[in-house]
């Protein structure tokens, strides 16, 4: 019965991650659920230390209670049977009550935890790449910014770390592209048909749609607060996929490029996330 009821409670938790955002969109809204979290966690502690002695003293009533009845006596050998399987009965669903309500409580401890580490102001920043979409595993890849730049950076010094300009060609799939964040800083070009068009962004990116086959990436289409930004092949994709971007507290800040014959073939994604996000994304 109780690994029944961790079996329910687990489902649930997966169900809340599904469904709702964990983190703040703002510093005084990640506030608000950290101080909600820890309220609904020190009430979970004083109710389970009460449920422990409430169900205790419960138990021991029950079964004074039936000593009591056992030795007033029973009115045939066939009751006193009947009773004692009453018995056995009255104490299993005194236990399978105890841990339909700890299961419960468990539940409302996990969610509680859920948004309390998801919401701190300063958890370790970290890179959450995503898979490639489209190349091979054999291709070779070229990574902008590299790994090094975001070692040893506190996370003010990422506000300049966001997309501002794309420039980019396309065939019959995405061939050439290059990226620019808003420090000025520039990808190399990925890629080596020339560029046929490009554009300024006014935000940073928040969502990423990508149409893609093994041979190569079809469309990509990127989202922010105000802009819709669609690259276009004539190829028709297989695959589809978006990249979600949890609005402030995650940043798109890094790509990785699969290239073959000096053509784009594919392309993965590095979102600048804290630890909590990064294996909640992972857990999904």
């Amino acid at each position: 019965m109780t690994r029944a009821w961790d079996k329910m409670q687990s489902y649930k938790l997966e169900q809340v991650k599904a469904f709702v955002r964990p983190v703040g969109r703002s510093p005084d809204m990640r506030s608000n659920i950290r101080e909600a979290s820890e309220a609904v966690l020190r009430k979970v502690q004083v109710l389970r230390e009460q449920m422990d002695n409430m169900w205790s003293e419960i138990t021991e009533q029950t079964l004074a209670l039936n000593q009591l009845c056992k030795v007033n006596g029973f009115s045939g050998t066939t009751n006193k049977n009947a009773f004692e399987l009453y018995e056995m009965g009255q104490t299993f669903a005194v236990q399978s009550f105890t841990d339909i309500n700890k299961g419960e409580l468990f539940h409302i401890e996990n969610i509680a935890e859920l948004f309390l580490s998801s919401n701190q102001e300063h958890m370790s920043f970290v890179i959450r790449n995503t898979p490639f979409f489209g190349g091979k595993f054999s291709h070779c890849i070229e990574v902008f910014p590299e790994q090094s730049v975001f070692e040893h950076k506190t996370k003010d010094q990422y506000s300049k770390f966001w997309i501002n300009r794309i420039q980019w060609s396309v065939g019959t799939y995405v061939e050439s592209l290059r990226f620019t964040q808003a420090n000025g800083t520039q990808s190399p070009k990925f890629g080596a048909k020339p560029f046929t068009h490009n554009c300024d962004l006014t935000s940073p990116i928040k969502k990423v749609e990508v149409t893609y086959r093994e041979r190569g990436i079809v469309s990509l289409v990127f989202y922010t607060a105000t802009e819709e930004l669609r690259i276009q092949g004539d190829g028709e994709g297989k695959h589809s996929d978006k990249v979600e971007i949890v609005e402030g507290v995650e940043k798109l800040v890094q790509f990785r490029v699969r290239l073959a014959q000096n053509l784009v073939q594919g392309i993965s994604f590095g979102v600048l996330t804290n630890q909590a996000l990064k294996q909640l994304k992972g857990s999904q």
